[in-house]
Formats: C-alpha cells, structure tokens, sequence
C-alpha cells in the first residue's frame, strides 16, 4: 500500500479512536504534536492542519521553502527566529507571505506560480512595480 495512503488511513483510525481530535475548543500545540507523532506526517503538514482546519493564528510552517524565500531566510531556523516578533499571530505572516509570493491569493500552491501567471490571469493584479512601469 502506498505510504501516503497509509498515512490518511493510520489518521483516520487516530482520529475515530479519539486520540487525534480536531475542533474550535482543541489545543491547537497538542493537535500538532499528535499529527507530528503519526509516521508521515511532518511538521509542514501539522502546522498547515492546525492554521487552516483548527484556525490556530500562531500555527507556523517554517520549512516552508516559498515562506523562506520571501522573508529572506537562508533556512526554518532562522524563520522562526525572525517569526518571534509575530507571536501570537504568525499564522497571519504565513497568508501576507504566501499572498505576496503568489500574487493575490493565500496558499502554497498558488505562491508556487509565477507572478507572471497570476497577473495575466487576473488581469493585471499583482504586477509588480517594473511590469507596470513597463506595460505604458
């Protein structure tokens, strides 16, 4: 069976027998850590689950490869280093960093693209200074 496979079933059954929960009233760190403990799933992915499914503001992906690029971080240490002043809203750094890499919208998927795509797709939006400059 593919591991990734696995790894949603393993949660599933985690999740049915009550030891990994999820909700508004869950404490969003012992969420993390449980996801964190389940094989294959990585600190990226528990940290995107508790800022996106269990609305935790201080959820931080630092090893996020387009978060480190836009804050300008040589690696996740560092990140979370310069994270420190966000507290307890890092989560919010993570959507403005994301909405800058990608234009106009907040997700990891979307900041892959280039600002290229995006600004011809939405009309312009997002164009950076030079391309505006430049366009006439």
């Amino acid at each position: 069976m593919p591991a990734r496979a696995e790894t949603i079933r393993g949660l599933a059954r985690s999740v049915a027998a009550g030891t990994v929960t999820f909700g508004a009233s869950i404490d969003g760190g012992a969420t993390v850590s449980a996801l964190r403990a389940r094989s294959g799933i990585g600190d990226w992915t528990a940290q995107y689950v508790a800022m996106r499914g269990l609305g935790e503001p201080d959820a931080f992906p630092s090893g996020d490869l387009v978060l480190r690029r836009v804050a300008g971080a040589a690696s996740a240490r560092e990140l979370d280093r310069r994270s420190e002043a966000w507290r307890p809203w890092r989560a919010y750094a993570v959507m403005l960093l994301w909405q800058r890499a990608g234009g106009d919208t907040a997700s990891p998927a979307t900041a892959r693209r280039t600002r290229h795509e995006v600004s011809s797709r939405h009309g312009g939006v997002g164009r950076g200074a030079d391309e505006l400059r430049d366009s006439g």
